[in-house]
């Protein structure tokens, strides 16, 4: 074999070795779907698409940490409805025992159903959620009322980071809506209504009237603060979901390949490499006969 077509054979030989390594990119990236597989591929993508993933998993543990608080502040929220519906009826019965018009038996009835939601409204007050009790501050871990209704929490917010530097009050304030915190000490005004029931004192029955609709207007308004909260960490939730799509759609740019574009790449490098394995059979049948000829 000549030098000449020693050089020629080699030159179509890295021809074909090119087309080799390109049909195969093409091929990975059509197969995968991702432009850059490696590192190695485009480190300077690769660099920015690592920072971007960071900043999705970030962004998708801020998601989490909202659904699981929205969780429970909705759950403070109905919570508290069903604590207001028990003070209506509370109210009602105040009415109902100073109106005069019931004897003993009668009294003594709205007395054991005063006593009865009593007992249910201190079960709401030691609600519990996902992330411990609802109503009891920051001392999550134990019931904040005792079975007479005492307060042993604390009125301290619970914060969490719900965003890229975003701290949010995620609490509901027991001591707002139950005790004198909020206005009323609401257990203990239920507790005078049963002994002015008990006892027929229509006057501090009457009283109790009054008492009953401020206890229901500050759990109303811990309620209300309550579904401020929920619409707060919709809106944060709601941002985070934009910032998802804008850093999904950042590395897919970064890393993904398109699939027409792929897939086109893929045809013409199967074509460029079936051309350069031509040329060199073609070459080495050429180089073949012509060895054949000299012998």
């Amino acid at each position: 074999m000549r030098i000449a077509d020693t050089t020629r054979f080699r030159n179509i030989q890295d021809q074909v070795t090119r087309a080799q390594s390109a049909h195969a990119e093409a091929a990975r990236q059509a197969s995968s779907g991702l432009r850059v597989g490696a590192p190695s591929d485009d480190p300077v993508a690769a660099a920015q698409a690592l920072r971007v993933g960071h900043s999705m998993a970030r962004t998708g543990t801020f998601r989490n940490t909202i659904s699981s608080l929205r969780g429970d502040v909705e759950l403070a929220e109905s919570t508290l409805a069903g604590a207001d519906d028990i003070m209506k009826r509370l109210h009602d019965i105040a009415l109902g025992a100073g109106s005069g018009t019931l004897d003993a038996k009668e009294q003594a009835v709205l007395a054991t159903e005063v006593a009865a939601l009593k007992d249910q409204l201190v079960a709401f007050a030691n609600q519990k959620g996902s992330m411990g009790y609802l109503f009891g501050g920051t001392k999550t871990e134990t019931a904040p009322f005792s079975a007479g209704g005492a307060f042993t929490g604390d009125d301290l917010d619970r914060t969490a980071e719900v965003g890229h530097g975003v701290v949010m009050t995620v609490s509901t304030s027991g001591a707002k809506a139950f005790t004198v915190a909020g206005g009323r000490d609401v257990f203990s005004d239920i507790d005078d209504l049963y002994d002015a029931i008990s006892t027929g004192d229509k006057t501090s029955i009457l009283a109790s009237v009054n008492q009953m609709s401020a206890g229901s207007r500050q759990i109303l308004a811990a309620r209300a603060d309550a579904g401020i909260k929920m619409a707060r960490l919709d809106t944060a939730d709601a941002t985070l979901e934009q910032t998802s799509v804008t850093l999904a759609t950042q590395r897919h740019g970064l890393v993904e390949a398109e699939p027409a574009q792929a897939y086109s790449a893929l045809a013409q490098t199967q074509h460029q490499l079936e051309a350069a394995m031509s040329v060199s059979k073609s070459l080495l049948d050429t180089l073949a006969s012509a060895t054949a000829a000299l012998r």
